[in-house]
């Protein structure tokens, strides 16, 4: 096993573990273009589709869901592909280089829709499809990247840090610079497409100064053999598949929050979308300043031990909703921005340090790295719970009776306001409450 673990090491252009600052910085901006999208989709999308082009909830949400299920099958495709990719750019940066293209024009393309009548819907999902593309080809090589940088943990957490830095920085973009843009250029149709110009250049920019400022990074390692599906045998790794059932539930509360979050601020807390866009950017502000403090708990603690704190943080916030309303004042308002940006930033960094760790553990163990069909599983596992959160709202929204609408916002029943606030309290926190359940069964071996 050593003699083939040798013939299998990363291919280095350099002999030293530590990563420089700039491939740090290079490599985590990808963040800013792909969770902007993510963001846009799960906060706006759905609101864009209900409340301005007049689909109703329950079309809206399956249309999301159904897309995203399909796409999902594509992540762990899109990684066999990456980990067999030979090229003098490398196995990662030529997927990573179109998809900033290709993901600029969808974001574009899914808020300007056309007057089509009856043919609006199916617009709509094959903006959706090239949307969904050009996220696959960006996330599941980007995320395989760091186990191919180095093999060093504290640099890959070190890495996770910048890239959950980058993740403050689009979370302020998409769910605080997006809905301030609704209020410059009108919230309605032609504002969406407006908004949508400036989101698609932030996006390109991301992904594309992501692709090329790693060019100096350390090239993967030589997979054993290019096995094709046979690479989805890394489901038999009892942590990557305790990891993966961790992120489905824990992201499928997170989105289901944002999912519902222009609902709630316009009806519950009354705040409309400059409650959104203030609480978008008190959130991930505080992202961004706490992670110095959770990347201090991985040093100390164990990332289990860090995750499960993180996971309890969120849900809890989460609950706290159900209390909330239009008398609520702006420092209670404020507070709950910010542990709740708290928390999302722990589950962000540590469950993305964790996919390194269970990428070294399987090289470990087979001497071949398979990390693209691991990131690909990872991603794939994240569009299934983008799929299921709107879907899962929708069909609650639209059980209670909430009405969808094309202009000003319509009276709804105290049942379909009932609804808003479990869809944005109750349902999140319980789905986190069973990843936190699920966390307690990771075990890292022993080096």
């Amino acid at each position: 096993m050593d003699a083939v673990r040798a013939k299998f090491q990363p291919l280095s252009t350099t002999d030293s573990a530590a990563v420089p600052f700039p491939l740090k910085v290079g490599w985590a901006s990808g963040a800013l273009g792909y969770v902007t999208m993510m963001i846009l989709v799960n906060v706006m999308y759905l609101y864009f589709m209900v409340g301005t082009l007049g689909v109703r909830a329950d079309v809206a949400g399956a249309l999301l869901a159904g897309i995203r299920l399909i796409d999902m099958f594509f992540d762990p495709l899109m990684g066999i592909v990456s980990d067999s990719t030979r090229t003098r750019w490398g196995a990662r940066r030529p997927w990573m280089f179109s998809a900033a293209f290709i993901s600029g024009l969808s974001v574009f393309a899914m808020f300007n829709v056309p007057n089509m009548g009856d043919l609006m819907v199916a617009y709509i999902a094959a903006t959706l499809v090239l949307f969904y593309i050009g996220y696959t080809m960006f996330v599941v090589p980007f995320l395989a990247m760091p186990a191919d940088m180095t093999d060093s943990d504290a640099e890959r957490t070190s890495l996770m840090s910048y890239r959950t830095v980058f993740t403050g920085i689009a979370g302020l973009a998409a769910s605080a610079l997006a809905p301030y843009l609704l209020q410059v250029f009108g919230n309605d149709r032609a504002g969406f497409g407006d908004m949508a110009i400036v989101m698609a250049g932030l996006v390109t920019a991301g992904m594309l100064y992501s692709a090329l400022s790693t060019a100096k990074a350390r090239a993967g390692a030589v997979t054993q053999a290019r096995q094709g599906l046979g690479n989805l045998a890394v489901l038999k790794q009892r942590n990557l598949v305790i990891l993966l059932l961790v992120k489905l539930a824990a992201i499928f509360g997170i989105t289901c929050h944002a999912a519902v979050g222009l609902f709630f601020h316009a009806y519950i807390t009354e705040r409309g979308p400059v409650g959104v866009a203030w609480l978008g950017t008190i959130n991930h502000v505080a992202t961004i300043v706490t992670v110095p403090a959770w990347r201090w708990a991985l040093l100390h603690y164990s990332k289990r031990t860090v995750l499960m704190v993180a996971l309890l943080v969120y849900g809890l916030a989460c609950l706290s909703w159900m209390a909330s309303g239009p008398t609520e004042t702006d420092l209670i308002f404020n507070l709950r921005a910010i542990v709740m940006g708290s928390g999302f930033c722990g589950i962000v960094l540590v469950t993305t340090a964790m996919l390194p760790e269970t990428i070294q553990e399987d090289f470990d163990q087979h001497g071949a790295s398979r990390a693209g069909t691991m990131a690909g599983l990872f991603a794939g596992v994240e569009k299934t719970s983008f799929a299921l959160s709107p879907l899962v709202t929708g069909l609650l929204l639209s059980s209670a009776g909430f009405a969808s609408f094309t202009g000003p916002k319509v009276e709804q029943s105290a049942a379909a306001l009932d609804a808003v606030r479990v869809a944005a309290g109750v349902l999140p926190a319980a789905a986190v409450f069973v990843a936190l359940g699920i966390a307690v069964l990771y075990r890292r071996r022993s080096a």
